[in-house]
């Protein structure tokens, strides 16, 4: 649901080419547009109401095993960017609270969480070999994110890491309280 109400973006994901893609539709169920062809997952309205941030298979590769890119649709221009690197899988993003950065997890032989801004700007690894479990503070200047049984807290860019709790098995949810 877009943040003012009036519109719903979703993907459809029936492996098949004539339907899926990512499409919107206003929330009265009228209009119903698609605005880009492709395996599409994980759509999410930016803060702001006019972009479109999702995941989309490789064109040229079996969407349910590929490579993954992360794009941002302007609604305003129809025009999809990459945000994250062509020559890396890019898949399990969560973007910030004010919009202006995402987090997202890749593999380029080991398993990085990284951030990017949403405009494409140059990724920055914040740490490797980790789970994909990661949350934005409500302030969007932390994050908190599960590795190897323990719970970490670094800003925004990587810096500060510190292990706020540890001797977990499974993490389903970690919550910032104001």
């Amino acid at each position: 649901l877009s943040p003012n109400g009036d519109r719903v973006a979703f993907a459809n994901e029936t492996l098949n080419p004539d339907t899926e893609g990512l499409y919107l539709i206003n929330a009265d169920g009228t209009g119903e547009q698609r605005l880009v062809a492709g395996a599409i997952y994980n759509p999410k309205w930016h803060p702001d109401g006019t972009r479109l941030i999702f995941e989309q298979a490789d064109l040229n590769v079996d969407p349910t095993t590929g490579f993954r890119h992360i794009y941002s649709y302007d609604l305003g221009s129809g025009v999809a960017t990459l945000v994250t690197p062509a020559d890396q899988s890019s898949f399990w993003f969560v973007l910030s609270p004010d919009g202006r950065s995402l987090t997202y997890i890749s593999e380029a032989g080991v398993t990085q969480l990284s951030v990017v801004g949403t405009d494409g700007s140059t990724p920055v690894e914040l740490a490797r070999g980790i789970g994909t479990a990661n949350f934005w503070s409500p302030d969007s200047q932390y994050l908190a994110y599960f590795e190897s049984g323990a719970i970490y807290i670094m800003d925004s860019q990587g810096r500060g890491k510190v292990q706020v709790f540890h001797d977990l098995e499974d993490l389903d949810l970690i919550a910032w309280l104001p």
